[in-house]
């Protein structure tokens, strides 16, 4: 239907989706041309046909600049959201504990890198698509934030660095995902040494001890550097998104 007026009489459109009497104007023609125009350009009145794509085939092309600022625009929204609104989602956790199958006896849950099980308060769950971005999972085609395949569970040293693009996850020939450092500054720190960024262990005296007493199969002399190139391990067969992962290390490069 075609929408001739301010009052909303709509007309049938012809068998190629016209209105009646439509003719194709010259884009280049000026506004002031009274022959196409009239007096309604005087009146700001100028009615357009739009028409919406139909099938992804048919969908518009960007032109390079304007993809390159939407991929810029974009990773600097990515990169500047806040990422504590996964750490206090209690219920993600305890939803990816059940679906990676990571609890384990003792309060404890298995890190999905280290592949050991430490104290629960130490293994946090990490949104690969942050929970802050939320209003803009429609965009990237996100069903729901809080899927398990969009969450990872991880010793907090690893979250933190993961959250603030320190460190990633890339998938290799076989599958596997593998962690990938991007702040080089990292490689040679323990991991129970990571400071934030007021310069504070995130690992005070009372973790540091609690993980001591209670995991046997850490070594805490395990730095980033060691961990560089290992992969994520699975106990059953359930994995994240992949291409999210791939994302979050595009944007961390």
């Amino acid at each position: 239907m075609w929408l001739d007026s301010p009052a909303c009489r709509a007309l049938e459109l012809d068998d190629e989706g016209l209105p009646p009497d439509f003719e194709e104007i010259d884009p280049t023609t000026p506004l002031n041309d009274a022959k196409h125009f009239g007096e309604g350009v005087k009146r700001g009145v100028i009615h357009v046909l739009a028409t919406i794509p139909l099938s992804p085939s048919d969908r518009v092309t960007l032109i390079p600049e304007a993809l390159e600022l939407f991929e810029r625009l974009l990773t600097l929204k990515l990169t500047q959201a806040p990422p504590t609104l996964t750490q206090d989602n209690h219920d993600f956790n305890d939803s990816l504990c059940e679906f990676y199958d990571c609890y384990r006896p003792n309060h404890r849950v298995r890190c999905m890198l280290l592949d050991v099980a430490l104290p629960q308060s130490l293994v946090i769950a990490s949104h690969e698509f942050r929970r802050s971005n939320q209003d803009l999972a429609a965009v990237m085609e996100i069903p729901d934030i809080d899927d398990e395949r969009n969450g990872l569970l991880l010793f907090s040293p690893l979250k933190y660095a993961f959250d603030r693009h320190q460190i990633s996850f890339i998938g290799d020939d076989k599958g596997d995902l593998r962690l990938k450092i991007f702040d080089s500054s990292i490689q040679d720190t323990r991991l129970v040494d990571l400071k934030d960024r007021d310069g504070k262990r995130l690992l005070g005296k009372r973790r540091l001890r609690t993980l001591r007493k209670r995991t046997q199969d850490f070594d805490v002399e395990t730095t980033f550097g060691s961990v560089d190139g290992r992969a994520l391990a699975f106990t059953n067969l359930k994995r994240p998104f992949y291409q999210w992962l791939n994302f979050q290390a595009r944007v961390a490069e």
